[in-house]
């Protein structure tokens, strides 16, 4: 009895298990999508940028959030730790001038 009880109780971890890496994986996938279609926006904000050059806040956006979302995969997806801290500080330094282009200081 006590042997069949350990038992369903190791088969309800295992599922815990599988379910919190099926979980995962799609997290990974969404993230990975999101790096994609922010990189497609950043190439298209910088082929509009080269005809007209009052885009530039919008490619700095574009290209402050990709490096963000790059910087989020490389700490989850691909364990690059030194690389996460450059994509982040980049990120969240273009976005700042995004917002001080958008100001006017």
């Amino acid at each position: 009895m006590k042997r069949e009880k350990k038992q369903n109780s190791n088969l309800d971890k295992n599922v815990n298990i599988e379910k919190t890496i099926i979980n995962a994986k799609k997290h990974i996938v969404v993230t990975l999508f999101v790096q994609f279609i922010l990189s497609v926006i950043t190439l298209v904000f910088l082929i509009i940028y080269f005809f007209n050059k009052n885009f530039m806040s919008a490619l700095q956006i574009s290209l402050g959030l990709t490096m963000l979302i790059t910087g989020y995969n490389n700490y989850y997806v691909y364990k690059r730790k030194l690389l996460t801290l450059v994509y982040f500080v980049l990120g969240l330094l273009l976005l700042a001038l995004a917002v001080i282009t958008i100001i006017g200081i």
